[in-house]
């Protein structure tokens, strides 16, 4: 390959990494102003490459599930725009509204990337190395940063317990949502590669890169000591797992395989010198503040349960909110720790189901190339169970507010839609070629 060559190949995986990990390594990357320029970024970035020709991609503008997946968008922004209008105006923040809207913009372009990164196979190959590698390498900067100083990030004293690894993140169950997610990525690439290479020996099929990926995220994700980030990723690994040796394995041979692997972890812990003993042990007195946090914002969006109070209108709520008794849970609260709450909250029963709406259109799309797709499907499915973790820890965190990690979320579906969207018949003649080389090298 010539070095044009690949600087044309690699140029956009390239770009993407570095914005990837430049969103992570970002202290604050959820305030505003930091909010603002990575999405004014990521919609430079989309606008460039689809300023780009690239044929393929060019084609899909005219498929019916983008075309669906852009009049959900227009309705769902149609919704917010309303909203002001409609909703109560006591609560209305005209400048956190703005920034919350540029930001659902910023997603739009990110997804509008990762959709233009992959038009063939190939590239979608290309693009998932590079999210697990970007992702990797910001999780062993964050051990490095945990190992040198537990206590500090950059330098500014951490929030709560300075045992738990949290990056440049604002809170440790963020990280744990993002290394989670690319522990399940990495472990899906490590099953696809094993499964579609059964000729070969076994430590042939086993790529030592993808198991050097898993081990170092989920090295970050044990550090986060996050409760319900592993509960997230230890059942999205299962239900991949299972999905993806559907056919070649048994129920009794998978469940002791969970059993085994349970019992490595729990060891694993014991051993280990930052067990989860501590947090177990305040694991009621966190459930009583989450259900304080809940009950309390339950009960402000159920006042307009339509509308409800406005995008970008928490922080206004939760001020009106706070009582003597609730003072303890909700004084240092930026969100409802529950994605789907605090929608509902701001948005209403229209915007929450104008939000499921577009989920839908695009891990709908996502869900039938997994199961259609012969050469594709496995990729689709670690792509939808790292999304999982998202939906899972969105209960009872708050990763969906950090911006970097909505924006990574935003990019990994435009890639999956891409992916699950193109015709296999694109790859066959390609196939055919090759096929045809490595014949005539073997009849020569």
């Amino acid at each position: 390959m010539t070095l044009s060559s690949a600087l044309k190949t690699w140029a956009g995986p390239g770009l993407y990494a570095v914005l990837l990990i430049l969103g992570f390594a970002i202290r604050g990357s959820d305030q505003p102003l930091c909010s603002l320029v990575l999405s004014a970024l990521w919609a430079l970035f989309a606008a460039v490459l689809w300023l780009l020709p690239q044929a393929r991609a060019d084609e899909r503008l005219a498929q019916p599930g983008l075309g669906l997946i852009c009049l959900a968008f227009v309705l769902f922004c149609g919704v917010m725009v309303l909203e002001p209008v409609i909703g109560p105006q006591s609560s209305f923040d005209l400048s956190a509204f703005v920034t919350a809207f540029l930001k659902l913009l910023g997603l739009a372009c990110a997804f509008l990337a990762g959709v233009r990164l992959c038009p063939d196979i190939d590239a979608a190959r290309r693009v998932m190395d590079v999210i697990l590698f970007g992702g990797s390498l910001w999780a062993a900067a964050a051990i490095l940063l945990q190992a040198v100083d537990p206590y500090t990030i950059y330098g500014v004293a951490k929030i709560g317990d300075p045992r738990r690894l949290a990056g440049a993140f604002t809170s440790p169950n963020s990280a744990a949502t993002l290394f989670g997610s690319l522990a399940v990525l990495a472990w899906g690439r490590t099953l696809s590669r094993y499964i579609t290479s059964d000729r070969h020996e076994f430590f042939e099929r086993v790529d030592p890169v993808y198991i050097i990926e898993f081990a170092v995220c989920a090295t970050a994700l044990i550090m986060s000591l996050s409760r319900s980030g592993w509960m997230a990723t230890g059942a999205s690994l299962a239900g991949l797992t299972m999905i993806m040796f559907r056919r070649r394995i048994s129920v009794p041979v998978f469940a002791g395989g969970l059993i085994v692997v349970a019992l490595a972890v729990g060891i694993a812990f014991k051993l280990s010198s930052f067990t989860m003993v501590d947090r177990l042990v305040k694991l009621q007195t966190d459930i009583d503040t989450r259900q304080m946090l809940f009950s309390a914002h339950l009960a402000a969006g159920l006042q307009h349960p339509w509308m409800g109070w406005g995008l970008g209108s928490f922080i206004t709520i939760n001020n009106s909110v706070v009582t003597a008794d609730t003072y303890p849970a909700l004084w240092a609260v930026r969100a409802a720790h529950n994605v789907y709450l605090q929608w509902f909250e701001e948005t209403g029963l229209v915007g929450l189901g104008a939000l499921v709406i577009l989920n839908l259109a695009v891990a709908g799309a996502i869900l039938a190339g997994a199961i259609t797709k012969k050469r594709m499907g496995d990729r689709l499915w670690a792509m939808l169970f790292a999304y999982m973790v998202f939906l899972i820890h969105g209960l009872t965190d708050y990763a969906f507010q950090e911006t970097s990690l909505s924006l990574y979320v935003a990019v990994l579906l435009g890639a999956g839609f891409a992916m699950a969207t193109r015709t296999e018949r694109e790859a066959i003649p390609g196939a055919r070629r090759a096929r045809r080389v490595s014949s005539s090298r073997g009849a020569a």
